[in-house]
């Protein structure tokens, strides 16, 4: 993927990670300090906490943070599977808005390629 600089979407979307994920991280942890309180699996407390790094990532290298992110939404949709429609849904949703500049690179790239491969075939126009 070639951009230049940050996408606004995505920013806005690691902005939003970047808020819930950290106050669900420190929420969690808070669990483990309060007595007779249910614990969230680590799996969850593992996913939020690399969601909030990698939100945080994005703001420091585009590129990289914006990987992490699609990284760790694929993760969170292995984790969630069938047991929940309504996260599985919005962690699509948000898996289809990360992948939108790598579509839009490839689509871009063949129709380079179709295009330099039809002026090599008719190069007299």
């Amino acid at each position: 993927m070639r951009t230049k600089g940050k996408i606004w979407y995505v920013t806005a979307l690691a902005f939003v990670y970047l808020v819930l994920c950290t106050i669900g991280s420190a929420y969690y942890i808070s669990l483990h300090f309060r007595p007779n309180t249910a614990i969230v699996s680590v799996a969850v407390q593992l996913l939020c906490l690399g969601m909030a790094v990698a939100a945080g990532l994005y703001f420091f290298r585009a590129g990289l943070g914006h990987k992490a992110l699609i990284a760790l939404t694929i993760l969170t949709l292995l984790a969630v599977g069938t047991s929940d429609a309504k996260a599985f849904g919005f962690h699509f949703c948000v898996l289809l808005i990360l992948l939108i500049p790598f579509v839009t690179s490839v689509v871009f790239h063949i129709y380079s390629c179709l295009l330099f491969l039809h002026r090599l075939s008719f190069p007299w126009r």
